[in-house]
């Protein structure tokens, strides 16, 4: 570790007032990402504000870390090449949100309206006449166009890692999204709306209306009473989220005439529909959960485990295909073996695969097949497969967003074709966007295990260490040993905490960090609501 800390001139403001739901969006080329000079290392109280609220929407008592995190844009906790996109900052939170639906949903375009992930489900309940829906978090966006009866069925499609940041490297890519944007209602000032922005929490706010404050899921992982650290999804099961879904509040509604499903890659997924039949009165909803060699798994007991749309042949089949894209055939795609599931997953082929996989599911289970209103779900996760193996500026990340958008206009025409012209509509999201690796952008990655060293040696304890873990979400105290520790003491050293304390011994500060090597990389701590942070630019 290096010198010893100074705890001078900083702020410890333990009620910071947080701001409403209003987000101003920045504008990324202003110098919000690695841009921004590393003299401005004070926040404006504005963008503090949003940042903390942010978070405070993110946490959960007892399941997220005892300490949150807000590292300096755009720093992060975890490995120089992980990528890691948790945290509140914009060019994580703001992604699209689209809504198009001939006859049922407005052509207004781009519009200004604000929007978070919270507003999803009120709107889905909105378009399909679903009154009895209170979301606890969201609102129902204008998007109507005032038809008198609902859609029979409504996609939402999700793009992982589909922020407005990778799209943006990729302008061209995207054609087909662009359409339906100018066709109709593209939310332009919309974010997650809280963190961490990863895949659990922020598709269960997709799904409930509610922020992970609310419906409990808190990241990637989180602590139980018992004092375990396990997936929310353990089981391939939505159990653990803390209020029902909008799915699951509908279909026990309507004596689940309606049809409810999800296909998808990974259980995180799951919480855009809800816990099916563990819900006293729910039925077993489609769970189609899709491994790396193309077989559904899943949760029999809450689900319906669709066997019959495993399909690991047509799965080989895209991957012959993806093959000529360089106009050999040689088994590679970009110099990455096809043959390799994991290169499989984060590829075009991937992406051909589960469209047809999509379609084959509406279309043996009537989906849409009569009036009254079905609902599906779909996550597309191999932009951010690509985002962590090659980074977002990739040429692989370009293939892929143009795989996932020509798979979106295939979509509209099986809606056509199978559903009818005017008996859909069609959401189009994303739930966070990407960041770049640290040293190709300024940032530094915290080495999380020795940060953990570090404060188990300044705040030793008699007993078991007094940190127990650390993760990109932020700090996990020993629950017998909290009660002795002084929070406010941490959070001070934590923002005083900097590039050359977070050494493992033999290192050094690399070339692209080291004017910065001296400089704090955490701007605020937050214990639960209450807030830490150093001083802010008025």
């Amino acid at each position: 570790m290096g010198s010893r800390l100074t705890l001078t001139a900083l702020l410890l403001a333990l009620s910071f007032a947080a701001c409403d739901t209003g987000e101003a969006r920045r504008n990324e080329d202003s110098g919000t990402d690695a841009r921004r000079s590393s003299q401005e290392r004070d926040l404006s109280c504005d963008e503090l504000d949003v940042f903390v609220e942010r978070t405070r929407r993110g946490y959960v008592p007892d399941r997220s870390p005892d300490l949150s995190l807000i590292v300096h844009e755009p720093n992060y906790v975890g490995a120089p090449t992980a990528a890691v996109h948790t945290g509140p900052f914009d060019f994580l939170a703001e992604v699209p949100l689209v809504f198009f639906g001939p006859g049922h949903v407005a052509e207004r375009g781009r519009v200004e309206d604000r929007a978070t992930m919270a507003d999803v489900a009120p709107t889905i309940a909105q378009l399909i006449q679903f009154d009895d829906f209170d979301s606890p978090d969201g609102r129902a966006l204008s998007v109507s166009a005032g038809s008198e009866n609902p859609p029979r069925l409504v996609v939402t499609v999700v793009w992982d890692g589909g922020g407005w940041n990778t799209l943006e490297q990729h302008p061209e890519a995207w054609p087909f999204l662009k359409s339906i944007i100018r066709g109709g209602v593209s939310f332009e000032q919309m974010t997650v709306g809280s963190t961490p922005t990863v895949t659990p929490p922020i598709h269960t706010t997709l799904g409930t209306g509610a922020f992970p404050s609310r419906h409990g899921i808190p990241h990637v992982r989180m602590t139980t009473k018992a004092g375990d650290y396990i997936d929310p999804f353990e089981g391939n099961s939505a159990r653990s989220t803390k209020i029902e879904s909008l799915s699951d509040l509908y279909d026990r509604a309507r004596d689940n005439a309606p049809l409810v499903g999800v296909l998808a890659t990974v259980n995180w997924h799951l919480g855009m529909i809800g816990a099916g039949a563990h819900i006293e009165g729910g039925d077993h909803d489609l769970a189609a959960l899709l491994d790396s060699s193309g077989v559904v798994y899943g949760n029999a007991e809450d689900y319906e485990l669709p066997a019959d749309l495993s399909d690991p042949t047509l799965l080989a089949d895209s991957a012959t295909a993806i093959d000529a894209f360089d106009g050999t055939r040689d088994g590679e795609w970009r110099g990455h073996e096809l043959d390799d599931l994991e290169v499989r997953y984060s590829s075009p082929a991937w992406v051909r695969f589960q469209q047809a996989i999509l379609e084959r599911a509406i279309t043996t289970r009537g989906f849409g097949a009569d009036e009254v209103p079905d609902l599906m779900f779909s996550n597309f996760k191999s932009i951010d497969g690509v985002g962590h193996a090659w980074g977002m500026e990739s040429p692989e990340e370009g293939d892929v967003v143009r795989a996932t958008d020509d798979a979106l206009r295939a979509l509209v025409k099986n809606l056509n074709r199978t559903v009818g012209r005017e008996q859909w509509v069609l959401i189009v999201t994303a739930d966070h966007g990407t960041t770049r690796f640290a040293p190709d952008i300024g940032a530094w990655a915290i080495r999380g295990q020795e940060l953990m060293t570090d404060l188990n040696r300044e705040f030793d304890v008699q007993g078991p260490p007094v940190v127990e873990r650390v993760n990109s979400a932020g700090i996990y105290l020993d629950e017998q040993q909290r009660p002795g520790v002084d929070v406010r003491a941490m959070s001070r050293w934590l923002m005083s905490y900097t590039a050359a304390d977070n050494l493992l011994g033999i290192d050094e500060v690399p070339r692209y960090y080291a004017d910065k090597a001296h400089e704090p990389l955490i701007d605020a701590v937050l214990d639960g609501p209450r807030v830490a942070a150093r001083s802010c630019r008025k």
